[in-house]
């Protein structure tokens, strides 16, 4: 029987653990620490203005890279009506300097977390929270399932040949229009996208 550890992790969840760290041997009763390293991925997309020699904006992503196992594999309906963790460890996060449109939905300039959400019906979206708000709740990566709110942007998800043995977050940039973009996360089998419009304040 799948346990809820096992579920967490699929499709771009991870276990409630915290593996990359580990607790100092203390009394059960008394505040326990955890401390470690673990490694981040980034992805970034930025933008250069020859005409006045200047940065007018960019926008990246960073995440944390567990791997893939073949065990998380035939888990996803069950996944079902949840949200859950993306990544491994710290939150992701989601930081931009210029206003974007992704799949639709209109994000402000700033820093988020993110989380990853699975529909009854089975689609995916990714959700953009408040980090001042998970900070008042002190609120852990893996407590993702206890948020709410956020702006969900839907994704469009597909099982591809390709096995992605970590987890990837992968802003790629347009060929033709250099404000359009990608937003490409890849685990295992599964391969979510959305699409990027980013705009520039006069």
């Amino acid at each position: 029987m799948l346990t809820r550890k096992t579920l967490s992790r699929l499709c771009t969840a991870v276990a409630l653990s915290v593996p990359a760290f580990s607790a100092a041997a203390q009394d059960q009763t008394a505040l326990q620490v955890f401390a470690g390293e673990s490694t981040r991925a980034v992805s970034r997309i930025g933008y250069w203005d020859n005409a006045t020699q200047s940065l007018p904006g960019q926008f990246s992503i960073t995440h944390g890279t567990p791997p893939w196992k073949s065990e998380y594999a035939g888990a996803l309906e069950q996944l079902k009506g949840q949200r859950f963790r993306l990544g491994d460890n710290n939150w992701p996060t989601f930081d931009t300097n210029i206003p974007l449109t992704i799949a639709g939905k209109s994000i402000a300039p700033g820093i988020y977390y993110l989380a990853m959400e699975c529909s009854k019906d089975g689609d995916f979206s990714l959700v953009f929270l408040d980090p001042k708000e998970i900070m008042t709740k002190r609120l852990d990566a893996f407590q993702a399932g206890q948020t709410t709110g956020g702006i969900v942007i839907p994704l469009k998800h597909s099982t591809v040949e390709t096995i992605s043995e970590k987890l990837t977050m992968k802003l790629k940039r347009g060929e033709v229009d250099v404000k359009k973009a990608t937003l490409e996360i890849a685990w295992g089998p599964h391969k979510a996208t959305a699409p990027i419009a980013a705009s520039f304040q006069s």
